[in-house]
């Protein structure tokens, strides 16, 4: 129905030399009607209608109903895909923050700063914001730390909204995701670890790494500054496996205590731990009654490093001093 009333206005507007426009119908779509599930932020979770810390929105002692609460460093992206005519809002640092931090505001429409905020402070009054967004495909909304850290820097993007005339904005996909090499306008180059962006040190690292320059996307320097930066990236060159134990000497060894405790009253179970070539010969002197020396192989093929030789001796409330030796076959 609406395309044949514009087929007839225009063939009326035809046939009598006239030119008829047509008001296309807007809506408005608010910001914390959007899903924030794809919002990165420094610490906490985007916040509808209220404060990172779940109070009301209140920027420079002027409280708003509607909003997003979030904190630096805090990246949005939307796709408007064209649809979009305008978006407005109030921005500032929330006053239940405390504390002395400061937050940037920053609207990038396709890669492009369409506002800055400049640092912004506690106590300071909401500053609006009106951008023309007609014909842009994606919106970036940033929250950085004004380069003094995250420490409490709580920001509010309050009575944020977009008027709409066609396709509603929705969450767009990051160009990056973990893994990734990025850069801005610098020669800087970095890694995507865990959500930051680590940096390269120099040409050879990036070499070393296998990486590829061109897999590198470059992004805004804006959007560069509202990913925390990480560790740098480092190569450490594979080295072959070396064994510095020393090998055990063939000659026969005893690599038991000279002492060797036992409960009176209770049976007595040594075994005599030795090294060296295999077979080996044990034997024992000064031993008193019922002190037995088991000899079992040595080399048995199951555990050809460990001597099975035992003795047996019922302890008593005596002192018994024994020589063992071992010495080869």
């Amino acid at each position: 129905m609406k395309h044949l009333l514009l087929k007839t206005l225009a063939a009326i507007g035809a046939a009598s030399g006239c030119v008829f426009t047509v008001a296309q119908a807007t809506e408005t779509v608010w910001l914390d009607s959007l899903d924030l599930s794809t919002m990165r932020q420094g610490w906490g979770t985007p916040q509808v209608n209220r404060s990172i810390r779940e109070q009301p929105l209140s920027v420079g002692g002027q409280k708003f109903e509607r909003g997003v609460g979030t904190h630096a460093n805090s990246t949005y992206r939307l796709a408007l895909n064209g649809g979009t005519e305008r978006f407005t809002a109030s921005v500032g640092r929330d006053d239940a923050a405390g504390g002395s931090g400061s937050v940037v505001f920053q609207v990038l429409a396709d890669g492009k700063s369409v506002f800055t905020s400049g640092m912004m402070k506690s106590g300071q009054s909401a500053k609006p914001l009106a951008v023309d967004l007609r014909g842009v495909e994606t919106l970036l909304l940033l929250v950085t730390d004004a380069g003094d850290g995250v420490e409490c820097d709580h920001a509010d993007w309050a009575n944020a909204q977009f008027t709409v005339t066609g396709a509603k904005p929705a969450p767009g996909v990051a160009p990056y995701v973990e893994g990734s090499l990025v850069r801005g306008s610098g020669p800087a180059v970095y890694l995507i670890q865990s959500g930051r962006r680590c940096p390269i040190p120099d040409g050879e690292v990036f070499k070393a790494k296998g990486f590829q320059w061109e897999k590198v996307i470059t992004l805004a320097d804006a959007e560069i500054d509202a990913i925390p930066i990480g560790s740098p990236v480092y190569y450490v060159p594979s080295e072959p496996v070396v064994i510095l134990t020393p090998k055990p000497a063939p000659a026969p060894r005893l690599n038991g205590p000279k002492v060797y405790g036992a409960r009176p009253g209770h049976p007595f179970l040594y075994r005599i731990p030795a090294q060296g070539e295999r077979p080996m010969t044990f034997s024992a002197s000064g031993c008193p009654r019922g002190f037995n020396l088991t000899r079992t192989p040595a080399s048995s093929p199951a555990r050809p490093r460990r001597a099975a030789n035992t003795t047996s001796l019922f302890a008593r409330r005596i002192r018994v001093a024994a020589t063992i030796v071992v010495s080869s076959s």
